[in-house]
């Protein structure tokens, strides 16, 4: 996919209208991740977030999440970026939020991690990603990528236990679980701050994100 720059305008979409919806939604001070997130992926949103760090950095940044996950070392660094740079962070949640995924929902500023009523996410273990299994039944490399996963879900137990305050049982307790969790247990479990149940509207934000 290519990297969306912000002095792009929109243009009639071609071969791939994600691309155009993209760079609409960027425009506005917001990003979508809506794919898996790998190194491309990965390295499209740091570039981003970059260059609206760059643009407006005393303003707030919205990113919409529904992801089917991806692989946690390429999540990582939208994450770290995330803490770092000094714009804040809006993170929203719908549709189906799986594994690495809810990761960066949680990334959002505290009281600005938000999800729609309807939103299912889901924390599986990184293991049991179909691509992490089938490079396990290489026996030639198979230690070196159970060592490294594990050391990836150690980071993200890390991760969420300091950013919902939940003791590590209790982390790699609902981690552990393949099921989807309701809107409700995400914010039970404070993966989220609220609910947003009707039109989003907060006047302080949108005057701060105008062009």
């Amino acid at each position: 996919m290519s990297i969306i720059f912000p002095d792009e305008r929109p243009k009639v979409p071609q071969n791939n209208q994600w691309i155009w919806i993209e760079k609409l939604i960027f425009r506005k001070g917001s990003i979508l991740i809506h794919e898996e997130i790998d190194q491309e992926v990965s390295d499209k949103i740091c570039n981003l977030m970059l260059a609206f760090a760059i643009e407006r950095p005393n303003q707030t940044q919205v990113i919409y999440i529904n992801s089917p996950g991806g692989y946690i070392k390429y999540a990582l660094p939208i994450y770290d970026l995330m803490q770092y740079l000094p714009t804040t962070f809006m993170t929203i949640g719908f549709g189906n939020i799986i594994g690495t995924a809810a990761l960066l929902l949680l990334g959002g500023g505290i009281n600005k991690r938000l999800i729609l009523p309807h939103t299912k996410v889901s924390l599986y273990k990184p293991l049991e990603h179909p691509k992490i299994l089938d490079l396990l039944s290489d026996s030639r490399i198979k230690d070196k990528v159970y060592m490294e996963m594990l050391n990836n879900f150690r980071q993200v137990g890390d991760i969420i236990e300091k950013r919902t305050g939940l003791d590590r049982d209790t982390v790699f307790g609902f981690m552990n679980d393949t099921g989807y969790m309701s809107a409700a247990a995400a914010k039970y479990y404070k993966i989220v701050d609220e609910i947003v149940t009707e039109k989003l509207i907060d006047e302080k934000l949108i005057d701060e994100n105008k062009d």
